[in-house]
This record gives C-alpha cells, structure tokens and sequence, in this order.
C-alpha cells in the first residue's frame, strides 16, 4: 500500500512511545521474512503485516498533521447544527450555492452621493429612549471649604451616555454641577461624576460589554447589532 511520505520534521514531532513501537513492529517483520525466504506463504503474510504498519504511520501522521475537522453525523434531509449558525450568521452566504455571493459587475455597481452628517442627529436618535436624569453636585461642606467668602452655582455641565439594560436601553442625562466663588475670580469647581470611557461619547461600560460580546465573542456584522 502506497502512502505519503513523512518528512524528517514530521517524523521527528512523532511520540517516542509510537517512534519505538513502529520500529519495533517493522524490525520483527523484516527478520521474519528474512528468517522465511523460501516460504512464499509466509513472505505474503509478512509483507501484508508491513504494509498494515506503513498503513498505521501514515494514520498517525495524518493524524498529527493533517487538517483537523470537527464532524457531525446528520440525518438527510434534516438541517444540521452548522447549517443553522451559517444561516443565522452569515445570511447573505447561505443564500448561495458555494457560500459565497457573486460579485457585481462595475457597471451595477451604486454609487452614493457624498453627503454632510445633519446636525442634531445623535439627539434626535436618542429620543426614542426612555430619559432618566442623574443630578451630581457638591455638598455644601465641600462648597464652603473652596470658597469661604462665599458661591453661587453657575451653568452646570450636561451630557448624555446611553444605557444598556438587557432588552432594553435606557438614557443617563448627567447633570454636572458646576460651582464658581463670589469673590474667587475665575475659581470654578465641578461636582464628582463618574469617569467616562470616551469623551463626548454615550458609551458607557454596559453599552461597550454589549457590543463587545455580539462583535467579537458572537461574531455578528456591526451593522446587524
């Protein structure tokens, strides 16, 4: 039986344990049939051992270093566990007799128009959203103690971060207080707030956890989330 050839590198990252015992095997096969030269009966049989054991070193190393695939044994007629994921996640795929959507030519390609983002759109995006306002500001211990001669509270400083809440997102509207002295010049203090993790931005930890998991850990195309 004709196999492939192993290659040194091959042969070398084999077990010392399957090493010892092939060489084993095929030395015990050849001192058998060269102790049997004139017993043809014997030579087949022995040639047959050794061909099972050339047999077993090319399993082995295929084994080793062939491509691995995970297999599933699937009724016909009946989707598999594969199918149902590559048709949930890749849904433009699966649509397509070898997995792949032909391409368009040049000519029926769209082309869209360059274009301004309209001003305004974050909050107008927001709107939908169920708003809930969080009030940070400064006890009056902590007023005094950076203006004794006295403050007023100026314009406080407000931004919005959006909330995810399994099935359901929810708006944080911050209100920052902010505090300037009476007679302190330009002194201006803000109220503790919770750090954010991008400037200007609605992201919060939950929100950033969530397209995380869907991105990265499900493997769903942004522009499905």
């Amino acid at each position: 039986m004709n196999g492939p050839e192993i290659t040194d590198s091959e042969l070398n990252n084999l077990p010392k344990e399957t090493i010892i015992f092939l060489f084993l095997q095929l030395r015990e096969a050849y001192r058998q049939l060269s102790a049997n030269d004139t017993n043809s009966g014997t030579n087949e049989k022995l040639v047959k051992q050794i061909e099972d054991l050339t047999e077993q070193i090319d399993i082995l190393t295929q084994n080793r270093f062939g491509r691995k695939s995970e297999t599933e044994n699937q009724i016909e007629g009946q989707m598999s566990m594969s199918d149902l994921f590559n048709n949930i996640l890749n849904e433009p795929e699966s649509l397509t007799e070898n997995g792949v959507p032909p391409e368009k030519d040049i000519d029926e390609v769209v082309k869209v128009k360059e274009h301004t983002r309209k001003k305004g759109k974050r909050k107008e995006n927001l709107s939908v959203c169920r708003a809930e306002i969080v009030i940070h500001e400064c006890s009056k211990e902590e007023l005094d103690a950076a203006f004794p001669h006295g403050w007023h509270e100026l314009t406080e400083d407000v931004y919005s971060e959006l909330q995810c809440i399994p099935a359901k997102f929810k708006i944080l509207e911050h209100h920052v207080k902010v505090y300037g002295g009476n007679h302190d010049g330009d002194s201006v203090i803000r109220a503790d707030h919770p750090a954010r993790i991008l400037s200007h931005s609605i992201l919060t930890p939950g929100l950033f956890a969530m397209i995380f998991n869907m991105k990265y850990v499900n493997a769903i195309p942004l522009n499905r989330l």
